[in-house]
């Protein structure tokens, strides 16, 4: 019943994520803000303004329903730095304090590991392919010493 629960108590989060303005612009029509599979989080921003607003709400929801984000386990990632941004974006960059949580700055990584899953800033994904590569030869050799293969 947890995972259940869980879900139902989220949703107003999701749903006042949403309602913000930063996101994730796909076309004119839509955008994504945040993804949620259990209790990770990941929230997407075109600014870093962005993410300090997206953040702001978070903990005043957390500080309504008695939640307590941990900025420890918090980091984010800026991606495409060279790519070409409009000046509306570029306008909202210009704030240059930390990201923070709960009064806490969250540290920027290149990369990180979410659900399994190795990302990079440059949106290269080595790591991630090397591991699955690796799991297979694993996984073969496995098989051969079982006699599965030919």
């Amino acid at each position: 019943m947890s995972p259940k629960f869980f879900s139902i108590y989220v949703d107003e989060l999701i749903t006042i994520t949403e309602s913000l303005d930063p996101g994730l612009r796909l076309n004119d029509e839509n955008k994504i803000e945040i993804i949620v599979y259990a209790d990770d989080i990941l929230l997407l921003s075109t600014s870093k303004y962005g993410l300090k607003t997206q953040l702001e709400a978070i903990e005043e929801y957390g500080n309504k329903y008695e939640i307590k984000f941990n900025p420890d386990k918090t980091s984010f990632m800026i991606f495409n730095q060279a790519k070409t941004r409009s000046c509306q974006e570029k306008r909202a960059d210009t704030w240059q304090a930390d990201v923070m949580l709960n009064g806490i700055a969250i540290n920027q990584v290149k990369s990180m590991k979410y659900l399994g899953v190795h990302i990079s800033d440059d949106d290269k994904n080595k790591v991630q392919i090397d591991n699955r590569k690796k799991s297979a030869i694993t996984a073969l050799a496995r098989l051969n010493k079982l006699g599965f293969t030919t």
